[in-house]
């Protein structure tokens, strides 16, 4: 796949991990939840492009990031990514506390950081 596609799936990621923290730091814990879904959710889409791999809706997105566990052998991910979904869900349902969507974005913050690693 185009170098381009994935560096714009990085930088969206990035981006996202930034928007989340400045609003958690607001008390915006909806949408650092949602930034912080965004933020793991386009570190696997880069890592599926530049892999040729689907990555068009969630299920998608949890096959690549199983092909990245068996790839890799660091079951971490899948708990990082479920953790990301955790915040997904938390952007409607709004339960998670301060801390707990702050704990769950430092997961996603290395989640993406080793999905970066992988490209």
């Amino acid at each position: 796949m185009p170098a381009t596609v994935v560096q714009y799936y990085r930088r969206l990621s990035e981006d996202c991990l930034r928007t989340a923290r400045t609003s958690l730091i607001e008390s915006d814990l909806i949408g650092a939840s949602e930034m912080g879904w965004e933020a793991a959710a386009a570190a696997v889409r880069a890592c599926a492009e530049a892999r040729g791999l689907d990555h068009n809706d969630r299920r998608e997105l949890h096959q690549v990031v199983t092909a990245l566990v068996k790839e890799t052998g660091d079951t971490e991910l899948y708990l990082d990514f479920g953790i990301a979904g955790s915040l997904e869900t938390n952007s409607f349902e709004d339960w998670h506390d301060y801390w707990s969507v702050g704990d769950f974005l430092s997961r996603v913050e290395g989640f993406s950081t080793k999905l970066g690693a992988l490209i």
